[in-house]
C-alpha cells in the first residue's frame, strides 16, 4: 500500500521582491507573476501526475490583507485541482494568518482549510485511513509550541503533520510555533510537512521531516532552485523527488579574473561565465563575485569602478533569452591590490572597528517606532558585516579613482 502526494509551502503570491533597483521592464513583469507562475508550474504538475493530495504548508499569501487579484488567481488553479478531483489541505501561517483583513473567496469543495486550532482531517485513500493533522496561524505572532496539541499516533492510520513553524533555537529566522525534533519524532507521525523556512531542509529521515523551501527566490538570499517534493510513502519509507517551480533564479556567480591583461579579456570571461549559468538555469538575476585580482586586472576594475562595469555587462547581456539580469557586482581585491596611500589606511582602519551596534545607532529611531516595527527587522550580524565590507570597498575605490562616481 503507497500514497503519493505533493508537498509544498511558502507560496507568497503577489509577494515584492527587494533588493532590485533600475531593472528593466521584461524584469520586472517577469517578477510580478513569478509567484503566480510558480503555484501553476506545481498544478500543471499535478494534473499530470495526479497525486492523492497536495498539502500547502502556510504563508500561501504574502500578506495579510490578501488582494483580489491574489486570491482569485489562486482560486482559479484549486478549480482546476478540483476538476480533477485532487484533494488540497491547506493552512495559513505568520505572513497570511486569519486575522488580516480581506473579502474572502469561497473556495471549491476539494479544498481543506486548517482553523486556528490544532484539527484533524480524515479520509481515505484505496482503503487506507489517512489523517491530517494541522491548524492555522490566527495571528501574526505565534510563539506557542503549538506541537504540544498534536495528538499521539497510537493507531492503524496514516499520520501526517502539517506545521509552519521554527526549530527551537533558530538563531537566523523568527521563531514561530516553535518545536524540536525530539517533540516531532514522540508524535510517532508517518511524515511531517513543515513549512515557515525558505531553505529546503530534511531534518529527518525516517520519519521524514521536511521543509520543503518556497516555490519562488524573491532576493538573492533565495538563491538556487525553488519548487517542492513529490513524496510517495510505501511499507514505511519515504521517497522524496524535488520538483523545480522557479521561474527566475537569483544566483551568485564567481568568477576568478586572474588571467585578464586587458578589459575585453576581463569582460569576456564574465560574459563565458554569465552565458553558462544561463544556459543552466534559464532566466536569472546574478550577483556577480569577482575573485583572484592580479595587479593589471585590478588597474583595469578601479579605472573604471563598479558602476561602468555594471553598465557595460547590462548592455551586453541585453539580447540574452530567457534574460539574465546583472543584480550587483562583487570585486574581492584584496589588500595588495589597492593602493596604500595614507587616506586610504585610515579608511581601512576606521571601517574595520566599527561594530554593528554603532553602524545600527543612526537607525535606532526608525527601528523603534511601533508602526513600523512589523514591517521592518532589524540587521544580523552577518549582513552588517557584508554591509561594513561593502561600504569599505565603494569609498576605496572612488578614493583610488580621485572621487569619482
Amino acid at each position: 500500500m503507497s500514497i503519493r502526494f505533493f508537498h509544498t509551502a511558502d507560496l507568497h503570491l503577489e509577494s515584492p521582491f527587494k533588493g532590485l533597483y533600475n531593472i528593466p521592464q521584461v524584469v520586472t513583469d517577469a517578477l510580478r507573476t513569478s509567484t503566480f507562475h510558480a503555484f501553476e508550474k506545481l498544478v500543471e504538475q499535478a494534473l499530470e501526475d495526479r497525486p492523492d493530495f497536495i498539502l500547502i504548508v502556510g504563508d500561501i499569501y504574502d500578506g495579510e490583507n490578501r488582494s483580489l487579484t491574489a486570491q482569485n488567481r489562486f482560486v482559479q488553479q484549486l478549480k482546476r485541482l478540483d476538476a480533477a478531483d485532487i484533494p488540497v489541505i491547506v493552512s495559513y501561517g505568520n505572513h497570511d494568518h486569519l486575522s488580516g483583513s480581506w473579502s474572502r473567496f469561497e473556495l471549491p469543495k476539494n479544498v481543506h482549510e486548517f482553523g486556528p486550532t490544532v484539527e484533524e482531517f480524515t479520509f481515505e485513500i484505496r482503503q487506507q485511513k489517512v489523517i491530517i493533522h494541522g491548524f492555522s496561524y490566527d495571528k501574526r505572532h505565534v510563539t506557542e509550541p503549538m506541537i504540544d496539541y498534536y495528538r499521539r499516533n497510537e493507531d492503524d492510520a496514516l499520520h501526517i503533520g502539517m506545521l509552519h513553524g521554527s526549530v527551537e533555537g533558530d538563531q537566523e529566522h523568527n521563531v514561530y510555533a516553535p518545536f524540536s525534533r525530539q517533540a516531532l519524532l514522540q508524535k510517532n507521525y508517518h511524515y511531517w510537512a513543515l513549512g515557515h523556512i525558505h531553505k529546503r531542509q530534511i531534518l529527518h529521515d525516517e520519519p521524514a521531516i521536511i521543509y520543503p523551501g518556497n516555490t519562488q527566490g524573491r532576493h538573492r538570499k533565495e538563491s538556487g532552485d525553488k519548487g517542492f517534493y513529490d513524496v510517495t510513502l510505501a511499507d514505511g519509507q519515504t521517497t522524496l523527488n524535488f520538483v523545480s517551480t522557479a521561474v527566475i533564479r537569483f544566483e551568485t556567480l564567481t568568477i576568478s579574473v586572474a588571467t585578464s591583461k586587458y578589459a575585453n579579456e576581463l569582460m569576456q570571461e564574465i560574459e563565458q561565465g554569465l552565458q553558462q549559468l544561463n544556459e543552466a538555469c534559464g532566466a536569472v538575476i546574478v550577483e556577480l563575485h569577482l575573485t583572484d585580482f592580479s595587479e593589471e586586472a585590478s588597474a583595469i576594475y578601479l579605472k573604471n569602478g563598479k558602476n561602468m562595469w555594471l553598465e557595460a555587462l547590462r548592455d551586453q547581456l541585453d539580447t540574452f533569452e530567457p534574460f539574465i539580469w546583472l543584480s550587483d557586482i562583487k570585486a574581492s581585491l584584496g589588500r595588495n591590490n589597492m593602493e596604500e596611500s595614507e587616506l586610504t589606511k585610515k579608511v581601512m582602519q576606521r571601517t574595520a572597528m566599527l561594530t554593528a551596534d554603532q553602524m545600527s545607532a543612526p537607525l535606532a529611531e526608525l527601528f523603534d517606532q511601533p508602526k513600523l516595527a512589523k514591517y521592518v527587522q532589524l540587521f544580523s550580524a552577518q549582513q552588517w558585516e557584508e554591509l561594513q565590507q561593502e561600504a569599505q570597498q565603494l569609498i576605496v575605490e572612488q578614493l583610488q579613482r580621485g572621487g569619482r562616481y
